[in-house]
C-alpha cells in the first residue's frame, strides 16, 4: 500500500487522500470529488488542477460553508442585477492601501444581469476581476483585470471607450466567454426575519443607550446627538434610523455584530471606532427592504441587501470598508473601497461595563 507522510512524519494509507468526499470512490472514479452537487470539470473549469480566479475548489464542498461567508471570498461587489462604477473609484484588498497599487484576484465585480450592459467601470477607475453575464463597458482609461462572461451562445467582447475621443468605442479582448451553466458562484436565498414586539428603542440628544446580546424592535431610532453602542449580538429590527449629528460606538470591535433591518434604514451616523478594518470583520448587516440604501460616511462592514440598490460613497469621506451584495450597487466617483471579508473574533461572553442606558448629557 503507498503511504503518505504528512508534515510531522505521519504515515496514512493513500486511500484516505484519493476520496475525498468518503463514498467509496477514488478520485479518479468519482466526477464529483467533493459531492457538492458540483461535477469536477465545472469546478476547474480549464482543467490545470489549480483553483484559479473564478473557479471552485473540486475538494472542497461549497454547499457546507458556514452562512458567514455568503459573498465569495474573491469579490468585493455582488450584484444581482447591475454594477456601476464611477469615475475614479479604486478597489483594494484590506492589506494593499496604496494609491498606485488596485486589487484584482480578491477584489472581484460580479453582475448577474444578462439585460444589456451589466457592468459599467468609469473613467480611470481600477477594479478587480470582472464576472458577467452580460456586457461590461470600461470608460475612457478605466482598468479591470481579468474578464470572464457567462453568457454562450451569445459572446461579449469588452466595450472600450476611446482614449482620444468620448464618443469613439472599440472591442477590447476577453479572457473567457462561458456557458451560463458554469456560472461559479451561488449565493443563499435571504429571508426577513420575524419581530413579534411593538417595542421601541428611541434615543434622544444628551442620551446613550447599548445594544447586545439577541433583540428585536419595531424600531430603534437614535437622533442628532444621540449615542448608541453596539455589543456583541444579533438584532433584528422593522425599521432602522440613525440620524445625522447621532454617533454610534462598538464597544468590542472585531466581534460579531449582526444587524437584521426588515423594512426601512438610514444609517447617517459617524462611528466613533477609528479602525475601520476591525469594525468591518465583525458587523454585518442585513437590510431586506427594497428602498434605495445610501451608504454615507466612512461605511465599515458586510452589507447583503437582495431586494435594494446599494448607493456606496455619496459623501466627502469616500473609505469604506467591508464585502457588498445588492440586487444592484453604484459607487460614487473617487471612493476607496477595500475589501474585508466578515470575520469576527470569537467570544462566548461578554464583560462590558455597558448593560445599561444613560440619561441627560454626560460629563
Amino acid at each position: 500500500m503507498i503511504v503518505f507522510e504528512d508534515f510531522h512524519g505521519v504515515g496514512y494509507p493513500l486511500e484516505i487522500f484519493v476520496d475525498i468526499d468518503k463514498d467509496g470512490k477514488r478520485a479518479e472514479n468519482d466526477d464529483d470529488s467533493d459531492n457538492d452537487s458540483i461535477k469536477d470539470g465545472d469546478e476547474d473549469l480549464n482543467h490545470n488542477g489549480i483553483v484559479d480566479i473564478g473557479e471552485t475548489d473540486p475538494y472542497h464542498n461549497d454547499n457546507t460553508d458556514s452562512t458567514e461567508n455568503e459573498i465569495p471570498e474573491n469579490v468585493i461587489i455582488y450584484a444581482s442585477d447591475f454594477v456601476r462604477i464611477n469615475d475614479e473609484v479604486r478597489l483594494y484588498d484590506e492589506f494593499v492601501k496604496s494609491n498606485d497599487t488596485s486589487c484584482t484576484e480578491l477584489c472581484g465585480v460580479v453582475a448577474e444581469s444578462k439585460d444589456g450592459i451589466s457592468i459599467i467601470v468609469g473613467a480611470k477607475a481600477r477594479v478587480g476581476n470582472v464576472f458577467s453575464k452580460g456586457q461590461v463597458w470600461v470608460r475612457n482609461k478605466g482598468s479591470v483585470g481579468i474578464v470572464r462572461y457567462y453568457g454562450m451562445p451569445q459572446e461579449y467582447k469588452i466595450i472600450l471607450q476611446s482614449i482620444s475621443s468620448i464618443n469613439e468605442y472599440y472591442e477590447g479582448l476577453t479572457d473567457f466567454n462561458l456557458e451560463e451553466s458554469q456560472w461559479p458562484y451561488h449565493i443563499p436565498e435571504f429571508t426577513a426575519k420575524a419581530v413579534n414586539t411593538n417595542a421601541e428603542k428611541i434615543v434622544r440628544a444628551g442620551e446613550c443607550d447599548t445594544l447586545k446580546g439577541v433583540a428585536s424592535f419595531k424600531t430603534v431610532k437614535v437622533e442628532a446627538g444621540g449615542k448608541l453602542y453596539f455589543d456583541e449580538g444579533e438584532f433584528t429590527v422593522n425599521n432602522l434610523q440613525l440620524d445625522a449629528g447621532a454617533t454610534i460606538d462598538f464597544v468590542k470591535p472585531g466581534f460579531s455584530t449582526v444587524l437584521h433591518v426588515n423594512e426601512k434604514i438610514q444609517w447617517n451616523a459617524a462611528t466613533e471606532n477609528e479602525n475601520k478594518s476591525i469594525i468591518a470583520r465583525g458587523l454585518k448587516l442585513y437590510y431586506y427592504g427594497s428602498e434605495r440604501f445610501f451608504v454615507h460616511g466612512a461605511w465599515a462592514g458586510t452589507i447583503i441587501a437582495p431586494n435594494a440598490q446599494l448607493v456606496l460613497g455619496q459623501t466627502q469621506n469616500k473609505e469604506i470598508y467591508g464585502q457588498f451584495y445588492g440586487k444592484s450597487i453604484v459607487v460614487h466617483q473617487y471612493s476607496k473601497v477595500y475589501r474585508v471579508p466578515f470575520n469576527p473574533q470569537k467570544s462566548t461572553t461578554s464583560n462590558t461595563l455597558l448593560d445599561v442606558a444613560w440619561l441627560g448629557v454626560l460629563k
